[in-house]
């Protein structure tokens, strides 16, 4: 027979980076990753094909990516079709969160 005990250690949560869900349980009508599209063209890179702009995409760091997609429908449609960005804002966003609270999303890209 196996007996065992176990206990909540306080200094474990001092050390995990957590946030309340409701901080990004609505990616899409956060202040972050707000969705207003604007009807603003883009010209050359408008004429660009889908795969080089989500390469060039997935270049941007994260806060850049997060303006970016702001700018026009088509790159809210093309971000958000980004099988990275979507894994990142469903299973990360603690992380993700994190990133932007402190001010070093300019320095990870997706």
């Amino acid at each position: 027979m196996l007996k065992f005990s176990t206990y909540h250690r306080k200094d474990i949560d001092l050390a995990v980076i957590w946030f309340s869900p409701r901080t990004y349980v609505n990616w899409d009508t956060s202040t972050i990753c707000t969705v207003q599209r604007p009807t603003i063209t883009l010209e050359k890179l408008d004429r660009l094909p889908l795969e080089l702009t989500q390469q060039i995409c997935l270049q941007l760091d994260i806060a850049t990516l997060l303006s970016f997609r702001q700018v026009n429908g088509r790159l809210w449609k093309i971000v958000n079709t980004l099988y990275e960005y979507r894994v990142v804002t469903t299973n990360a966003s603690n992380a993700l969160c994190a990133l932007l609270q402190i001010g070093s999303a300019s320095r990870v890209t997706y």
